[in-house]
C-alpha cells in the first residue's frame, strides 16, 4: 500500500511475525546497550591488566586486605553484568512487551522503518521522515495495516456449535 510522507511516496507493507521477531532482537540490543550503560566499561577483560599489575607488584603472599576488596567489588561487578546478560540473552520478548515497546518511541521508529524499509530507506533515514508531528499518522496507519481490528457489526459470525461425538 502506498503512504505519503512528506512529499514522498512511500511503498508500505503490513508487519510481519518476521518482522516481530527482528524487532524483539532490537529490543535485546537495545537491553544489552543499557546494561553497558550501567556497568560502563567494567568488563572482564578490564580485570584482567589490573590484576596482572597487582600480581606482579606484590606476589600473592603481600596482598593486602584493601587490594582483596577492591577485586572482591570488580568480581562482583563482573559477576552482576554476566548475570544480567545471560537473563537478557536466555528470555524471550514476550509479545506483549514486544507490543508494549511498539508504542514507545524508538519502537514505533524501528516498527515504521520496517514497514517501509523496502524502499531502500535505513533505520538512520527515519528522523528526516518521521518526526513528532507526523509520527503518531503514520505509526498508526502501519498499525491499521498490520493488525486490522475486526468490525463485529459487519463481520457477524454466527457461533458453530461443535457436533457431539456420536458413540
Amino acid at each position: 500500500m502506498k503512504k505519503e510522507i512528506k512529499g514522498k511516496e512511500y511503498n508500505v507493507r503490513a508487519i510481519t511475525l518476521g518482522d516481530l521477531d527482528e524487532f524483539s532482537d532490537y529490543l535485546k540490543e537495545q537491553k544489552l546497550k543499557v546494561c553497558d550503560k550501567v556497568f560502563k566499561g567494567d568488563s572482564d577483560t578490564a580485570l584482567e591488566p589490573e590484576l596482572m599489575a597487582v600480581l606482579k607488584q606484590v606476589g600473592l603472599s603481600r596482598i593486602d586486605i584493601e587490594t582483596l576488596r577492591a577485586l572482591e567489588s570488580q568480581l562482583k561487578i563482573i559477576q552482576s553484568k554476566r548475570t544480567m546478560i545471560n537473563k537478557i540473552l536466555s528470555e524471550p520478548i514476550s509479545f506483549q512487551e514486544t507490543f508494549d515497546n511498539m508504542n514507545s518511541i524508538k519502537g514505533g521508529r524501528f516498527i515504521i522503518w520496517l514497514s517501509i524499509k523496502d524502499n531502500g530507506v535505513t533505520l538512520d533515514d527515519i528522523d528526516a521522515i518521521v518526526d513528532h508531528h507526523n509520527f503518531r499518522e503514520i505509526f498508526d496507519f502501519i498499525e491499521a495495516l498490520s493488525f486490522p481490528k475486526k468490525d463485529e457489526s459487519k463481520n457477524e459470525e454466527k457461533e458453530v456449535e461443535n457436533p457431539s461425538p456420536s458413540n
